[in-house]
């Protein structure tokens, strides 16, 4: 449920005035209308049509709207008062309810605060061995440049998905069964501050994620009758920007050795297809919120380095040193 999960029931909007220093919350009314939509990265489905704003001269009313266009995402509609001017418009979803994972950093937006001193942070909890917390509450963020018009106008924010779930499949070639607890995961990165006015990530320290879920699960019977059991580890990270340096690390319970410690960003971008050579790597990342990465193991536990098979395509790996 985008709604619940993307935080309650309407984003937070913050807006910038670009001809002076305001920058404010924005529950207004009309002269721009703003269409938030919460999509998945930047996969966006067909835009429905959402309902016919009211009369101008009930502007003085708060209004604010809600469609489910039967995909499963919410669209909505503020109308704002706004005087005569170019405005930025940043929108946060995922940060109003509960069970939310992130927050604003001191000063919060308000009147006087400007947008580049705004920041978004993630609890510190969530990066602890507590496993119901480890699994982060979806966020969203958009931005939209918009001008007044003489009746109004009317925008739509693409909100792109900074959050992402990453599982780990660990399989013996011989087909032997895999145990999860004989294996520590992790992931490193510092990815837990962002700035409000371009999504970027701030320094902020590595932090270490760990598995919000992990287990044994079957791929089937072998021609000879044997069940091939693998060993998986789910991880919710913070989103993954290239110019970081995220690590994926696996080690033997038993020894502390490392089995696998890879630049985690680097073999996710071996998924990228020369369909998409224009494509730069960090929109690539962007646009995929969900991986999947099978390693497959000898009869001695460690990793075969020839080859890795990263959500449904299998990558030959040629230069070990990436």
């Amino acid at each position: 449920d985008i709604r619940h999960r993307a935080g309650s029931p309407f984003p937070v909007v913050m807006r910038e005035h670009l001809r002076g220093p305001r920058t404010l919350f924005s529950w207004g009314v009309p002269a721009i209308r703003l269409r938030l939509q919460h999509g998945v990265r930047q996969r966006l489905p067909p835009k429905s049509r959402l309902p016919d704003a009211p009369d101008l001269r009930q502007r003085r009313k708060l209004r604010r709207y809600a469609h489910r266009d039967g995909s499963g995402i919410e669209t909505y509609r503020m109308q704002l008062d706004l005087e005569p001017g170019t405005y930025r418009f940043v929108a946060y979803g995922g940060m109003a309810c509960d069970e939310r994972s992130f927050a604003f950093v001191q000063p919060a937006p308000g009147k006087g605060v400007k947008l580049e001193e705004t920041t978004v942070i993630m609890d510190a909890d969530l990066t602890t061995s507590v496993r119901e917390k480890l699994r982060l509450h979806d966020l969203f963020w958009g931005s939209l440049t918009l001008e007044t018009a003489d009746l109004y106008n009317e925008g739509t924010v693409e909100m792109m998905k900074n959050t992402n779930n990453i599982r780990i499949v660990l399989q013996q070639m011989n087909g032997e069964p895999v145990k999860d607890k004989d294996f520590d995961f992790s992931i490193t990165d510092d990815n837990t501050l962002f700035a409000a006015s371009n999504n970027d990530l701030l320094p902020n320290g590595t932090v270490t994620y760990t598995p919000w879920a992990q287990g044994q699960a079957s791929t089937g019977i072998t021609d000879d009758g044997q069940e091939v059991i693998v060993a998986y580890a789910e991880f919710s990270t913070s989103r993954l920007m290239v110019k970081n340096s995220p690590k994926l690390i696996i080690r033997r319970a038993s020894d502390g050795n490392a089995v696998i410690n890879i630049p985690l960003n680097n073999y996710l971008l071996l998924l990228k297809s020369e369909l998409y050579e224009q494509m730069k790597p960090q929109e690539f990342l962007d646009r995929e919120s969900e991986w999947s990465l099978f390693f497959f193991l000898d009869e001695n536990g460690a990793w075969i380095k020839t080859y890795i098979k990263i959500n449904d395509w299998t990558i030959r790996v040629n230069n070990m040193d990436m």
